[in-house]
């Protein structure tokens, strides 16, 4: 039965499921690449395997946190035990694009501030295809920043080979598609011959003027590198204001919660990365009321 045909209730829950059971694996994925790119491995060859025992992972051992259930968190084979972090980041990144569909698709991008994506006038309804794109562009940072986080929380150098596809999405992207940056480098920036350019480079040159920040990685690794790679692709996707003012706010934070870290030890051990991640997924749920208050001030 094709797709349009079936009620709207269906159609769209069934959407819905998809985009969900989509994150579950996409959080699979991010898991092996979390455990093989710092290692130097392939992340396609060889297929999952316990990394004690040898054995593959069965098809229907590797469904998304179910899996792990019904596992009981422990190797079909060898019996040893499996982190429960794996259930977790699929759990959280099957959520995260449930959450952001939801209000990038489903409500009409209810949280997108006005912008190129309001050229058919105020209120009305966006093209499925553009709001959907707006979700994938905003997906695929949260998932770079997501797996970064994760490398870094481990103690390992993230390689910057991790944030290439963004920065070539982010630059590329724009140029094409305007109505991926809801909120233009400054006001009227849309009357210029190619806005989409202009958004994309002043983003890349904020992000590079903000590699320059220092945060205390340690660790043996270069003093802030993961949060300069970090800043440069939200400043690209999100535009200068946002990776200008999350940057900030990631390295405050960071630092009051290392000072704090003698009270506090597992939570001053995370990395500003990840603190940049948080922000970036809270800025794109509610942008369009940040933008609003940025307007009252």
């Amino acid at each position: 039965m094709p797709f349009q045909s079936l009620p709207p209730n269906l159609a769209w829950g069934l959407l819905a499921f998809w985009i969900v059971a989509t994150g579950g694996v996409v959080g699979s994925f991010l898991n092996v690449v979390v455990y093989r790119v710092p290692a130097g491995m392939n992340v396609a060859w060889p297929g999952s395997h316990c990394p004690l025992c040898g054995h593959s992972i069965r098809w229907f051992d590797n469904v998304p946190v179910l899996g792990w259930i019904l596992l009981r968190g422990r190797c079909r084979d060898c019996k040893a035990p499996i982190s429960i972090r794996y259930p977790l980041v699929e759990g959280g990144a099957a959520a995260m694009f449930g959450v952001l569909a939801l209000r990038e698709i489903f409500r009409n991008g209810v949280n997108l501030p006005l912008g190129a994506l309001e050229a058919s006038g105020p209120g009305a309804l966006r093209p499925l295809a553009t709001l959907a794109g707006v979700c994938g562009f905003h997906l695929l940072l949260l998932c770079t920043l997501l797996v970064a986080a994760l490398i870094a929380l481990d103690g390992k150098r993230v390689p910057w080979r991790l944030f290439l596809p963004v920065l070539l999405v982010g630059i590329l992207a724009p140029p094409v598609w305007p109505w991926l940056h809801p909120v233009g480098a400054w006001i009227g920036v849309e009357d210029c011959p190619f806005p989409g350019v202009v958004d994309a480079a002043l983003g890349l040159a904020t992000g590079l003027l903000l590699a320059g920040v220092e945060s205390l990685s340690g660790r043996g690794r270069r003093p802030g590198s993961d949060l300069r790679a970090g800043a440069i692709c939200v400043a690209l996707v999100l535009g200068w204001q946002a990776g200008l003012m999350l940057t900030i706010a990631a390295v405050a934070v960071f630092e009051l919660l290392r000072l704090a870290a003698w009270r506090l030890p597992e939570v001053g051990r995370v990395p500003a990365l990840a603190w940049l991640g948080l922000g970036t997924l809270g800025w794109i749920l509610d942008w369009a009321q940040l933008v609003q208050w940025a307007r009252l001030w």
